[in-house]
This record gives C-alpha cells, sequence and structure tokens, in this order.
C-alpha cells in the first residue's frame, strides 16, 4: 500500500480509538446506538465462504488493546498483518465482507482501519456510491458514535476513484472533513466510468496543476504523480521543481521536502513501475 495512504489510515484509526468510550458503550447498548452506515442492497454478504472467513480471522487477529503502555508485540502485528494480507487476496468479496463486519457493534477500535484498508486495497468502483451513501449516513446528526467513520471513508473513496475530492496541502488550513455532498456530486458526474478512465482522467487533471503558480494545487498535483509508480518520477521532479520556487515559507518547503523523503529511490521505483497505486 501507498505509503501516505497508509499512515492516513492509521492516523485516522488512532483518532477513532482516541473516542473509544463511546464506541464501547454501543457496543453494549446494541445496535440502536450503534446506526447501520453500508446497510445497502449492494453490499451483501459474499458467496465466497473463504473471502468471509478471511475477514473474521482478521477481526479476531488484529483486535488488541490500544491502551497498552508497550502496544502491541511485533508478534501480534505480524499476526495482524498476515491476516489483511490474507484477505486482501480475497479481492472484492473480502471488501463486501469487510464494510458488513464495519456495521457491527462489536468490531473493535483496531480492526476498522484494517478493515477499510481492505476495502481500498479491493479496488472496486462498484462499492463508490454504497461507500457515498455511507459517508451521507455518518454525517447526519443521529450518526452517533458512526460519524467517527467519516475520514475513513473519505480516504477509502480517494483511494478507489483516484479522486481530488478533500485533498489539500499539509500548510492549507481545514479539519480535513469533506462535505459528503462533493463526493456526492463527483459521483454522479463520474457515473459508467471504469477506474482505469477514472486513472487517466486524473493523471491528466494532476500534470496540469503542476505548473500552476497556487503552491497547494501544484503541490497535490505532483504529489499523486510521485505516489504512483508508473508516474513517479515525473512527479518526482515536479516536487523538486516546487521546492525551488522562490519565497516558500518553512512549513511550505519543510512538506514538499518531506512528500519527497517519502518517495523510494529512483532504482526502486523503476522496479516498481507498472504497480498499481491502491
Amino acid at each position: 500500500m501507498n505509503r501516505r495512504n497508509r499512515t492516513i489510515l492509521m492516523a485516522a484509526g488512532l483518532a477513532l480509538a482516541a473516542s473509544g468510550g463511546g464506541r464501547a458503550a454501543a457496543s453494549r447498548e446494541g445496535a440502536s446506538t450503534f446506526p447501520k452506515l453500508f446497510d445497502d442492497p449492494a453490499i451483501t454478504a459474499p458467496e465466497d465462504a473463504k473471502a468471509r472467513q478471511a475477514v473474521e480471522k482478521l477481526a479476531r487477529e488484529c483486535t488488541y488493546s490500544m491502551y497498552s503502555r508497550i502496544g502491541p508485540s511485533p508478534e501480534v502485528v505480524e499476526r495482524c498483518d498476515r491476516a489483511e494480507k490474507n484477505a486482501i487476496s480475497r479481492g472484492p468479496d473480502a471488501a463486501r465482507a469487510a464494510l458488513v463486519l464495519l456495521d457491527r457493534a462489536s468490531t473493535g477500535m483496531t480492526v476498522r482501519w484494517r478493515l477499510y484498508d481492505v476495502v481500498a486495497r479491493a479496488g472496486d468502483i462498484a462499492l463508490l456510491a454504497p461507500l457515498v451513501a455511507g459517508l451521507e449516513r455518518a454525517a447526519r446528526p443521529d450518526a452517533g458514535p458512526r460519524s467517527d467513520d467519516r475520514h475513513l471513508i473519505g480516504t477509502v473513496l480517494q483511494r478507489i476513484s483516484y479522486a481530488s475530492v478533500g485533498e489539500r496541502a499539509p500548510w492549507v488550513q481545514g479539519d480535513g472533513e469533506v462535505a459528503p455532498a462533493e463526493w456526492r456530486s463527483w459521483l454522479d458526474r463520474n457515473q459508467g466510468k471504469a477506474r482505469s478512465q477514472l486513472l487517466a482522467e486524473r493523471i491528466g487533471a494532476a500534470r496540469s496543476q503542476v505548473a500552476v503558480p497556487d503552491l497547494a494545487a501544484a503541490f497535490t498535483g505532483a504529489r499523486f504523480l510521485a505516489e504512483l509508480p508508473a508516474t513517479q518520477e515525473e512527479g518526482r521532479a515536479a516536487l523538486q521543481g516546487l521546492l525551488a520556487r522562490p519565497d516558500l515559507e518553512p512549513r511550505q518547503s519543510n512538506s514538499i521536502q518531506h512528500a519527497l523523503d517519502a518517495l523510494p529511490k529512483a532504482d526502486q521505483a523503476v522496479a516498481a513501475k507498472g504497480t498499481p497505486r491502491v
């Protein structure tokens, strides 16, 4: 998985854990206080029993306390990683099983960001509409603890669709939350497009962005290109060009340098070329 995407999901998962008191209460009190976000005909328990079993195993292996002084042991993390990798290998059926599990109040905090990662890695555009509907439900006043899922859902939507909805440069102020109406509008405009078409259109838009005067827009375009193995060197060069712009503020130059430092070295990037961004 792209390092930044994994970091974003992990950070959102930690934020989810930090607000865990309400979720624990919801688990005790039952589903009435834990609204379902993905109660959609397009999402049913998959017929592939192995996919369901893989996701259930992920839930078991990735359940551990976030409040331990030393955290989970390396062995626990390794088992969790293996379980997630196995679930991801089951493809879209595992993604659907993950969404079903996410609607269970008993699913633990440490499992949730892993399940969302499984959904994103499946890359199934058929799940875009149910995810947008889930985001809309999570934004309702009566969403209760499910409001915590909004950032995770937004990140998954970006990863499946390649859309720039909600993307911003690190130095741009904001809470990071995207109004569901923005995703609904994007979905309405892009109905029926294949994922390959969405990617091609986003690459074209990103290439147009990198030369604009607006540094934030240029940065998000360059970063997107740099995170795609197929366009990584193009994106690296664009980020280096932004770093050479005059009159950068320290936070801007630091953010651009951080994006460059997070990229694999050029020889590693060549070896990974052609690997899809998920």
